[in-house]
C-alpha cells in the first residue's frame, strides 16, 4: 500500500510539473506539441517506416538545423 501511495504523490508532483513548464511556453508551440505527440502515439509500429512521422522526443543533434517545437524551446 505505502508503494501505491508514494506512486500517486508522485504522479501529482509530476504532473504539477509538467503543467508549470507548460503555462511557460507559447500555447502555439504547445499545441503544435501536442499535435506531434498524438500523430507518434497514433501510428503503427515499426514507427521509423511511417513516411513523414516526427518522433517528438528526440532531440536533434543540431537543433539550428530543425523547426520541431523542442528545438525552439531549446533556442
Amino acid at each position: 500500500m505505502k508503494k501505491r501511495l508514494d506512486a500517486e504523490e508522485e504522479c501529482v508532483k509530476q504532473v504539477e510539473a509538467h503543467e508549470g513548464w507548460t503555462a511557460g511556453l507559447p500555447a502555439d508551440l504547445v499545441e503544435e506539441w501536442e499535435e506531434l505527440v498524438l500523430r507518434w502515439e497514433a501510428a503503427p509500429h515499426p514507427k521509423k517506416d511511417t513516411e513523414g512521422l516526427v518522433n517528438p522526443f528526440s532531440l536533434p543533434n543540431e537543433c539550428k538545423s530543425h523547426d520541431l517545437p523542442i528545438c525552439r524551446v531549446f533556442n
